[in-house]
């Protein structure tokens, strides 16, 4: 099987990364500052704010999504919905991009919060 040269990249992580061009099979390889790999958006900063935005977006839809199609919320509906529908935009990749910033974790923090109330009860603690 050949070895396909235009689906590698090249990303320089680091400030004292000399940035050199590199070849391969006589191709040099793109530069790039960001690619995704899995739906994960990797930058050369390494920093993962963008994707935790991302990820709360998603999570946030559907937030509304069940405020506005479930009049009746208790408990164990919000529960099971939570566990099917919002949880895992949250969660998927997140060993990868577990929010180190401090803003990145208040912001997760708070958006959990706005969660809760989806349940009167709940949101009253």
């Amino acid at each position: 099987m050949p070895f396909n040269c235009g689906k590698c990249k090249l990303m320089h992580i680091g400030q004292s990364n000399p940035q050199s061009a590199y070849l391969l099979l006589g191709n040099e390889i793109l530069s790039v500052d960001q690619e995704g790999v899995f739906s994960i958006i990797i930058s050369k900063d390494l920093e993962f704010t963008k994707e935790n935005i991302k990820a709360e977006k998603k999570a946030q839809k559907l937030i509304g999504y069940i405020k506005r199609q479930f009049k009746y919320r208790n408990k164990d509906t919000v529960l099971q919905l939570d566990i099917s529908l919002r949880r895992p935009h949250l969660e998927y990749g997140v060993q990868f991009r577990a929010p180190s910033i401090q803003k990145d974790i208040d912001r997760l923090e708070a958006f959990q919060a706005r969660a809760t109330k989806l349940v009167p009860k709940l949101g009253q603690f």
